[in-house]
């Protein structure tokens, strides 16, 4: 799935019906007003995404970015940085979005693989959620020092975070996770554990709402550029 969208200006029949003046002007206002439309579309996606998700983080307010517009080519392109691979994108940020547009499961998270991996007993699960006692950040993800914790500590001699066993009476009802003891013998599930898959309702149609904010800002915009460059050309001769 191609996450892009794409400004493309036609102004030919415009140009048949202006003067030499003008018609010199439009490629420059053009690739100026595709390229402030689409800036405009990436600071109007920030204010959008902290009223549609609860505590976005920096990431997800940053999502978008754009390739500027060119004199001889008219385009500009509002891109996801999520769609993005290479070392700059941690696997668990590539596509994301595409969860909150579509809606649907999501893939195992970094950590959910290094607790697969690292932990004994949490090889048998997929997913990790939090629970009523799992300490979480600004934005509602589990805190670093506490997947930190669990990560070094779980199962290990002396510690008090644990997983259950596969035949322990907590997980043969059901309730799996990591746990921690307490005094007196009470335990506390800091983390559940479970192969169910997280599904996510549609939230968030950028398409749609970027497309519906190009076509208002961009006549705008143009105006206001194409006759400052007429105004600078004048001006100059």
């Amino acid at each position: 799935m191609v996450v892009s969208l794409n400004f493309k200006a036609n102004t030919a029949a415009a140009q048949r019906r202006m003067s030499n003046l003008a018609v010199k002007q439009v490629p420059f206002a053009v690739a100026k007003s595709l390229t402030l439309s689409a800036k405009t579309l990436v600071e109007q996606n920030k204010r959008d995404a902290n009223v549609i998700f609860q505590r976005p983080t920096a990431w997800t307010r940053n999502a978008f970015f754009f390739i500027p517009a060119k004199k001889f080519n008219p385009r500009t392109i509002i891109k996801r940085k999520d769609m993005a691979t290479g070392s700059n994108v941690p696997p668990s940020k590539q596509n994301y979005l595409e969860i909150m547009q579509d809606g649907g499961g999501r893939k195992p998270k970094a950590f959910e693989n290094a607790l697969r991996t690292k932990v004994k007993g949490a090889e048998r699960f997929r997913y990790a959620t939090p629970t009523r006692d799992t300490r979480l950040n600004m934005a509602g993800n589990v805190t670093r020092n506490q997947i930190q914790k669990i990560l070094s500590e779980t199962g290990k001699k002396g510690s008090k975070l644990f997983i259950p066993a596969a035949n322990h009476p907590l997980s043969m009802r059901g309730n799996t996770g990591v746990f921690q003891r307490m005094a007196r013998n009470k335990l506390k599930k800091i983390l559940h554990l479970t192969n169910v898959t997280p599904s996510y309702s549609k939230e968030y149609n950028f398409f749609r709402r970027m497309h519906r904010y190009g076509r208002k800002a961009f006549p705008r915009i143009f105006q206001r550029e194409f006759r400052n460059a007429i105004m600078t050309s004048k001006s100059v001769s």
